[in-house]
């Protein structure tokens, strides 16, 4: 996979130390973890290096599941634009992350990982941007889900150990006869993606921006 594949590996990532993790657990209250994070450009993309300004995510996990928002500026009106989870399942297995991520492109399955991280790639949310360029995604994904899956994996199993890392991917203006394709898969309306995620079009896909948020809980 190119640079444009979806996973956040790049030197970039060590801006995250900038996140701020907490963990929200009494002894009467089930185990939650909570995360904020800014928002990061890839290299190429609008802010390279650098954080979006005025752009967040929040993250919420349970037993049941994790919730996510990713609120940014910068997009490109008229443009299709998607969110993904970049689900690592195990990352205490991880041994290929960058910049101060404890996980990285190559602990995915579908790029030779150990099995065992259980890293997947789901489709979150997307919509076309509107004229002010801003973006509001938000998603909810529950244990065992695994209809949004789009690149191998089983998705998520471990909520409150995850470490999960959010990508928005730019599918390039509405194209005749793929919106819905562009919408909802990987490969929508892309030059190139891997086989079977999604319908091939005219449009060279980037990952403009990025999130990431890292659990100080375990299960």
């Amino acid at each position: 996979m190119k640079r444009t594949s979806v996973v956040v590996t790049t030197m970039l990532a060590v801006l995250l130390m900038g996140a701020m993790p907490v963990t929200a657990q009494d002894a009467d209250e089930p185990a939650t973890q909570l995360s904020t994070s800014g928002a990061f450009g890839f290299p190429g993309e609008a802010w390279a290096g650098q954080p979006v300004p005025g752009a967040s995510s929040s993250y919420v996990a349970t037993e049941q599941g994790i919730s996510a928002t990713f609120d940014t500026t910068g997009l490109v009106p008229g443009h299709v634009v998607t969110m993904w989870w970049v689900v690592f399942n195990h990352p205490e297995l991880c041994t290929n992350g960058e910049g101060g991520l404890r996980c990285g492109e190559p602990d995915l399955i579908i790029m030779g990982g150990d099995d065992a991280i259980e890293g997947t790639v789901l489709h979150a949310a997307g919509h076309i941007v509107g004229p002010d360029g801003a973006g509001h995604f938000g998603s909810y994904l529950p244990v065992g889900e695994t209809s949004g899956v789009m690149i191998e994996g089983p998705g998520l199993t471990n909520p409150l150990g995850a470490d999960v890392h959010l990508v928005l991917r730019d599918h390039g203006p509405v194209q005749d006869g793929l919106f819905l394709d562009a919408l909802t898969t990987y490969g929508g309306g892309c030059t190139e993606a891997p086989d079977g995620t999604g319908t091939l079009g005219g449009f060279v896909c980037t990952q403009p921006q990025f999130a990431a948020h890292e659990p100080t809980l375990s299960s």
